[in-house]
């Protein structure tokens, strides 16, 4: 249903502030737009944390570990991909410094992988022979001749020390370089210069850090630099040998769904030493068993948004076994198996305590906080802050339910209150850290959903599966976090042709991947100066 549905619901005082437009049907509601863009508006972004660290790892084949000094990303978005996760402060350029430094002392201890002659005998022909082949890999594309007398003339020539100290040196500076740390896309700009066709060696880049969340593998490199990539079918073949690769694959496409579904805020969630007191041994296992959950879905079942929403299928340690009630059967925390949870109380990924402990208080459920988790990033839709005027609310009411009731028919808190806490009071059947409580509280709403109306949380995420509305929402999800930053008006085109390859593809989120790689906006840019 669309706005004025819920204006007649009366709460047209919380949707009539929703900054983007978006309607609750999880649709762009991009009417206005004159034309989309011809491809993406990619800011340039630095790597994430997740990203450098897979990437110095790739890099030097294992051999050096990453510095735990590279800055986080932030959590203060939903995806770590988002460039203003990642913006550099001078704290942050240090601290990168220092993680570069770290890295190029350790890779030293392994020279002659590094160097192309004897070590033993290095001159400086044999380093930049070194820095050609090291950079093209780091920088994810052929070094300039430029960039290779910079890093010589003013680096390696004025280091001080014996070789390998001086190479310690280039290899610091290397991995400090733009080149290395952003994604950058320069590109071949279209005549009219509104548009730019990424080269060969950009999109592998684009495909590696989207499907692998690292750098290019020597496959990939060697099919940009044979061409292979300026076709759809070469992308696509690319794009699936990627995704066959588990070991690689598993942890981007699983840090994707974490980060979606809000798993990244349980360690943001502290819970009650008094009510939980095992809490901080317990919540490690919690996660790590959403992460499996997710990961069978998208490499060992279908893929698809239902069963990401409703499998009881779960895995179970000697911890979690505890957790459910389960017979004692693994030989400990390491010993994962697979089980099949009760499927009305364990639906899904949602209805597991890594989330719905994300998303509660340190003592008590927190039926606003769940409602507004479904809402915006379920939904796709924006929730206003609280008008000023609840600032001098003093919430009433002898229990939770009874508070949220309250919250929703108050004067300036029910227009909000409503969209959340009706679906929120309608997930108590689980407590604090996830732990399921018979009793619940009463049925739940998603307002201005046809049939919104639900008595447990396995009727909820049934509900939700089958909505159009959340397939609508997961494909701005999966552009979003690929485009690192919200969609825009400028967007309509790309994501109604990636809702219609979603629905062809029946759900699987594996397939909207491979269509998003091969859409003309994968491999072409938009500058953001003259995006509409």
């Amino acid at each position: 249903m669309r706005s004025g549905w819920l204006a007649a619901l009366g709460l047209a005082g919380c949707i009539g502030n929703i900054g983007d437009g978006k309607g609750l049907d999880g649709t762009p509601p991009y009417e206005t737009a004159d034309a989309c863009d011809a491809g993406m508006t990619v800011p340039l972004r630095r790597l994430s944390k997740g990203e450098y660290e897979r990437t110095i790892v790739d890099l030097f084949g294992g051999s050096v570990v990453p510095s735990a000094s590279f800055p986080e990303s932030s959590l203060g978005y939903p995806f770590s991909s988002y460039a203003d996760a990642n913006g550099v402060s001078l704290p942050g350029a240090e601290a990168i410094m220092l993680a570069a430094e770290e890295a190029a002392l350790q890779a030293i201890e392994s020279l002659p992988a590094l160097l192309p002659c004897d070590a033993s005998s290095a001159d400086r022909t044999c380093v930049e022979e070194m820095v050609r082949a090291f950079g093209k890999r780091a920088f994810r594309r052929p070094v300039r001749d430029d960039e290779v007398s910079r890093l010589m003339t003013d680096v390696y020539d004025v280091a001080e020390g014996e070789v390998v100290d001086r190479v310690a040196c280039v290899l610091s500076a290397m991995l400090q370089m733009p080149q290395f740390l952003y994604l950058v896309e320069e590109g071949t700009p279209s005549d009219d210069g509104r548009t730019v066709r990424l080269t060969d060696y950009e999109t592998a880049s684009r495909l590696s850090y989207l499907l692998w969340g690292t750098m290019p593998d020597d496959l990939l490199l060697s099919a940009a630099e044979a061409g292979k990539l300026a076709t759809k079918e070469g992308i696509e073949a690319e794009a699936r040998r990627l995704l066959a690769d588990r070991a690689r694959a598993a942890p981007a496409l699983v840090g994707f769904v974490r980060q979606w579904m809000g798993i990244d805020e349980l360690a943001e969630q502290p819970k009650s030493v008094t009510a939980f007191p095992d809490w901080d041994e317990l919540m490690p296992h919690l996660e790590a068993e959403s992460l499996r959950f997710a990961e069978h879905v998208l490499f060992d079942g279908t893929g698809t948004l239902e069963e990401l929403l409703t499998s009881p299928t779960a895995f179970v340690n000697a911890a979690m076994e505890s957790f459910y009630g389960l017979p004692a059967q693994s030989a400990g925390d390491d010993d994962w198996r697979e089980v099949e949870l009760d499927a009305g109380e364990r639906p899904g990924i949602l209805t597991r305590p890594a989330h719905m402990a994300a998303f509660a208080h340190s003592e008590m459920p927190a039926p606003t906080l769940r409602g507004k988790f479904i809402r915006t990033q379920l939904l796709c839709e924006t929730i206003p802050p609280p008008p000023k005027e609840a600032a001098n609310v003093t919430v009433q009411g002898e229990t939770l339910v009874d508070r949220s009731q309250w919250l929703i028919d108050h004067e300036f808190c029910g227009g909000c209150h409503k969209l959340l806490d009706g679906i929120g009071i309608g997930l108590m059947n689980y407590d604090a850290i996830g732990q399921w409580d018979a009793a619940g509280g009463p049925p739940g709403e998603v307002v201005g959903m046809e049939d919104g109306v639900f008595h447990t949380p396995a009727e909820l995420m049934d509900r939700l599966a089958g909505s159009e509305e959340l397939a609508a929402c997961a494909v701005r999800q999966v552009f979003r976090y690929a485009a690192a930053r919200d969609d825009d008006k400028g967007d309509r085109c790309q994501i109604e042709a990636l809702q219609t390859a979603l629905s062809a593809a029946g759900g699987d989120l594996r397939e909207l991947m491979i269509a998003l790689v091969v859409s003309d906006a994968f491999v072409v840019r938009v500058p953001e100066e003259v995006s509409p």
